[in-house]
């Protein structure tokens, strides 16, 4: 098995991608203070193939806010949903850096 680049993108805390390839559209779904973003992948994908990695990236703030990611690939092989949360569980904004891979036998 290897690993086969998909997608990648760097975005807000407020839901902007501020660098990408081709793999994502330029929309992405977020509402305030809720943690939640959508994006969206040019090309689908197998869900039972799907990797990523998601990495809290802070924008020069003077504070920190610890971010905790998840992410999971709808069925439709398309929409990515990233949840952040921060150490009490609870939803937060925080800009983060998302690499998406096809895991290939």
């Amino acid at each position: 098995m290897f690993l086969v680049h998909w997608a990648a993108a760097q975005v807000t805390s407020a839901g902007v991608i501020t660098s990408a390839d081709d793999g994502f559209t330029a929309a992405i779904s977020h509402v305030a203070n809720s943690g939640d973003y959508t994006l969206t992948l040019t090309n689908a994908m197998d869900p039972t193939e799907f990797i990523a990695l998601v990495l809290p990236v802070y924008f020069g703030l003077a504070v920190l806010t610890v971010a905790i990611p998840a992410a999971r690939l709808e069925s439709d092989g398309v929409t990515l949903r990233i949840n952040l949360r921060n150490v009490a569980g609870l939803p937060t904004d925080a800009g983060f850096a998302v690499v998406v891979s096809r895991l290939s036998p």
